[in-house]
């Protein structure tokens, strides 16, 4: 029964690689919002559940996207420690690759 929130959840969060949600990308705009406007007394323990569900969703999407910004920050320092910067002066010879 959590599946759905999670599919909603990650087609509904900006992704780095595009700038956009996959769900803009799909429907080609922004996904309409989930919050009803609802009188006090008329909430029921279902709307209770519902709300407690949207804060855990939206804290694991933020804990989601500070680890992959921890990880990205990582490969990033792999990389660049690894990387061997090179340099080619006129009348260097080089391999060209067609």
């Amino acid at each position: 029964m959590q599946l759905p929130i999670v599919v909603l959840s990650f087609n509904t969060k900006l992704h780095a690689s595009t700038g956009y949600t996959p769900f803009e990308l799909l429907f080609e705009r922004e996904p309409a919002q989930l919050s009803v406007a609802v009188k006090p007394k008329d909430i029921t323990p279902y709307d209770l559940h519902a709300q407690v569900v949207r804060k855990t969703v939206e804290k694991l999407r933020l804990d989601a996207i500070e680890s992959s910004f921890v990880v990205h920050s990582k490969g990033k320092h792999y990389f660049d420690h690894r990387r061997k910067e090179v340099e080619f002066a006129v009348g260097d010879i080089v391999l060209i690759r067609v």
